[in-house]
């Protein structure tokens, strides 16, 4: 019977980490997925206010960051702000849900440090490069290289629990790849000479009104493109780890939420404490350098992003929840073209073209898993 209900408990927290590894980053917050098929049932007045929040989430998220988290914010501040905001929120659903007495019975100091502890770390340092990546990027190239974290969960759930890809999966993850190739113009493609001179242009007229085109490049690679890149493999790798990790330590996925962002705070506070660049920030200017009432706003939709997630899965299916991050992509990008294109960063050629193939590569991965 034990080994029946701890096989039943694996495959649960196999399906919530696999469904929820194409969105939110940050860590698992998902509700509780019935056993039984969601992406046929019907959709109910509140299935699709759900849906349609979580687009609006992931589609609004990017523009959020880039307009209330100034990069003079200290960035440790905001992540801590929003595992306290989760930490809130998970208390919240297991009280309200009256599942806290069952959701702590057998509880240990001991089995949240092994089941939270190392995820929590990688969870935290994978926000951190987000939030980085997200302040320098536009938000369509952020989308698109946020999804790359799809491409490395399927990679470390190989390695690590040695969990195969249907043969259109790894075509849909081969696909991303060249979305990603196509947004940084690392794989150039025909376009026509009037595409060409239209991102030219673009480009041309933001640079000027900051800096050189190389310089700006530099910046964007250095403090965006590649701590995007690898905070989408931190996401896999911490994913595949918690899911081994809770096969032998089963709690409430809102319980385990609690610890992660309990051991989240933990650890950017010891950083603090240790001396990072953030410290001296913090020491020079304040705890809430650059800080706004309108900082809040990005940070409660990022944690309430989790929890959409999760409903949206529990009452429409993993097909469904990955076509609410295709339509996020395209508010990111419609949103991108309506507010910043007067500041010479609307969409370009390569960012639409990448969105497109990005979000073709989503659907197939979610929409063909291995028989």
């Amino acid at each position: 019977m034990h080994k029946n209900a701890q096989l039943g408990n694996f495959l649960r927290i196999d399906e919530q980490i696999r469904l929820s590894a194409t969105t939110q980053p940050e860590n698992l917050q998902v509700e509780e997925v019935q056993e039984s098929s969601s992406s046929d049932a019907p959709f109910s007045a509140v299935s699709i206010i759900l849906f349609l929040l979580l687009t609006l989430q992931c589609g609004c998220q990017p523009i959020l960051v880039k307009f209330f988290m100034p990069e003079g914010v200290v960035r440790s501040t905001c992540v801590m702000g929003q595992e306290v905001s989760k930490f809130a929120m998970s208390i919240g659903f297991l009280l309200s849900s009256g599942k806290w007495n069952e959701a702590v019975s057998g509880w240990t100091a001991e089995s949240a440090f092994l089941a939270a502890g190392v995820p929590a770390i990688l969870f935290t340092t994978q926000t951190y490069l987000n939030l980085m990546a997200n302040q320098v990027l536009p938000p369509v190239t952020f989308s698109v290289l946020n999804q790359t974290k799809t491409l490395s969960t399927a990679l470390c759930c190989f390695i690590i629990l040695n969990k195969s890809q249907s043969t259109l999966q790894v075509f849909a993850l081969l696909l991303l790849v060249v979305a990603a190739l196509v947004n940084q113009k690392i794989l150039p493609i025909p376009c026509g000479r009037k595409a060409v001179e239209e991102d030219d242009v673009v480009e041309d007229t933001g640079n000027s009104q900051s800096k050189s085109k190389p310089e700006d490049d530099a910046r964007q690679l250095i403090k965006g493109v590649i701590p995007a890149l690898f905070a989408s493999f931190l996401s896999g790798l911490a994913g595949a780890l918690t899911q081994k990790t809770l096969t032998f330590h089963s709690r409430s996925p809102h319980l385990f939420n609690l610890e992660l962002a309990f051991f989240s705070t933990c650890f950017v506070l010891i950083t603090l404490l240790l001396g990072s660049p953030d410290y001296k920030q913090i020491k020079t200017g304040g705890f809430l350098q650059g800080w706004s009432w309108k900082t809040l706003i990005p940070i409660m939709t990022n944690a309430a992003g989790g929890i959409l997630v999760g409903l949206v899965t529990k009452h429409l299916g993993a097909v469904v929840k990955g076509f609410s991050v295709i339509f996020g992509m395209i508010v990111s990008g419609i949103l991108q073209q309506l507010l910043l294109s007067s500041n010479g960063e609307g969409v370009t050629w390569a960012q639409f073209l990448s969105g497109v193939i990005g979000a073709v590569s989503l659907w197939l991965h979610a929409s063909f898993p291995p028989a």
